[in-house]
């Protein structure tokens, strides 16, 4: 078995020491995953995320823990955060069913849903209640998910995975980061591919040699991303 605990660096001396005893203790293989202030910092940040934006995520999130379903925002929320951009694409991405959050989001909250039962996807359209802006006022929400290509250009075959899984079947690095929202792993960045360090260097590079093989117009994404970072 293993436990995750997330904290903040102020924590992380005495949490290590009390942490140890129990290990020892108890045989237990313990890990410990340091939040990022500055991430949360970001993220309540209504210059970069609107406030009922925000408030839209925090219920996303909260549903999705109460689910048992950790729920990340991935791609070009992650990348736009860290670049000190506002906002735009707000994709969710839960390890669990998507669909089935969105549904019991409707029944909470209200609103209309839109599955898409063969990606395992669903668009939540938040109620007037929540949001007033009619054109903010939907959320992609996604099963994490592995994809595999028939032939080059096809549709992809769909699994639902791990965030992992999802992170490594994108376009870039830069796009391939996710931050976590649910409970105390808010504000947890997600990197396997060190799409930080490719951004902050102005690099475009893709995950695979086939990339471009399996997803043509992702060419045309390279030259608009090297232009625009």
């Amino acid at each position: 078995a293993r436990a995750v605990i997330a904290c903040t660096s102020n924590d992380l001396v005495n949490l290590e020491v009390a942490l140890l005893a129990k290990e020892l203790n108890s045989g237990q293989r313990v890990v410990l995953i340091q939040s990022d202030p500055q991430l949360a910092q970001l993220l309540r940040d209504p210059n970069l995320i609107p406030s009922e934006k925000q408030d839209l995520l925090y219920k996303i999130a909260a549903q999705a823990e109460a689910l048992g379903m950790p729920c990340y925002v991935v791609g070009g929320f992650v990348r736009d955060l860290l670049l000190g951009q506002p906002i735009n694409d707000f994709d969710i991405v839960v390890e669990g069913d998507a669909i089935a959050l969105g549904k019991s989001l409707v029944e909470k909250y209200g609103g209309k849903l839109t599955p898409h039962y063969k990606f395992h996807t669903a668009i939540w359209h938040s109620p007037s209640s929540l949001i007033l802006d009619a054109e903010r006022s939907s959320m992609d929400l996604i099963t994490a998910r592995s994809e595999t290509y028939s032939r080059p250009g096809a549709l992809p075959t769909v699994s639902p995975s791990t965030v992992d899984d999802d992170l490594r079947r994108r376009d870039f690095t830069i796009n391939a980061m996710a931050i976590r929202l649910d409970g105390v792993h808010f504000g947890e960045l997600l990197d396997p591919l060190n799409g930080q360090d490719d951004l902050e260097a102005g690099i475009v590079r893709v995950l695979h040699p086939r990339s471009f093989i399996e997803d043509p117009p992702r060419i045309c994404r390279a030259v608009r991303y090297e232009q625009r970072f």
